[in-house]
């Protein structure tokens, strides 16, 4: 009888920490690093205490073989990006070390990017080369408290301005 409460037990806490996504991971991060548990600057690498040189972040109902040709590497997933969620994918050397899904509830990514893609220009996904990030807590029309992260960067970078249905998304240049 103690060997199945055990097996359960490892079994529940194994649960709880797959249920760690990187929303709960960078939320848990500025409360316990931040001042009055608001805006700060963070370094993901360090949050996620993972090495990258490359975030990309996909929106709701992107499909496997769009990220892969926007990637421009193999990825093979059977898991679809459903409603309200992003995929943020981190790469090293063109090879997938982190990959997570957030709800756009608790956490989002200002529209920005580093890299413009006249190839996939209907497709929503950001791509940021730098760890850096601004973070700024902020409260929704209910009053609930969601974070932002804004990518800080030396280089050019852009913002999704418009979407048109035919041509895709426009950009323009963030002046800094």
């Amino acid at each position: 009888m103690n060997k199945v409460k055990f097996i359960l037990f490892i079994i529940c806490i194994g649960l709880l920490g797959a249920c760690n996504h990187i929303d709960r991971k960078i939320i848990k991060y500025v409360q316990t690093s931040c001042p009055n548990n608001d805006t700060c600057h963070i370094d993901l690498r360090e949050v996620l205490k993972v090495d990258y040189d490359c975030m990309y972040l996909f929106g709701e109902f992107t499909q496997p073989n769009e990220i892969s040709s926007i990637m421009g590497i193999p990825y093979e997933s059977n898991k679809t990006i459903t409603d309200s969620k992003y995929r943020v994918i981190l790469l090293k050397d063109s090879n997938v070390v982190y990959e997570d899904e957030f709800h756009s509830h608790t956490m989002c990514f200002y529209r920005i990017t580093d890299r413009i893609d006249t190839t996939h220009i209907k497709t929503f996904y950001l791509v940021h080369y730098s760890p850096y990030y601004l973070v700024i807590k902020e409260k929704d029309d209910y009053g609930e408290f969601y974070y932002c992260l804004l990518t800080i960067s030396n280089k050019p970078q852009y913002r999704r301005a418009i979407y048109d249905y035919e041509k895709g998304y426009t950009f323009e240049e963030v002046v800094k």
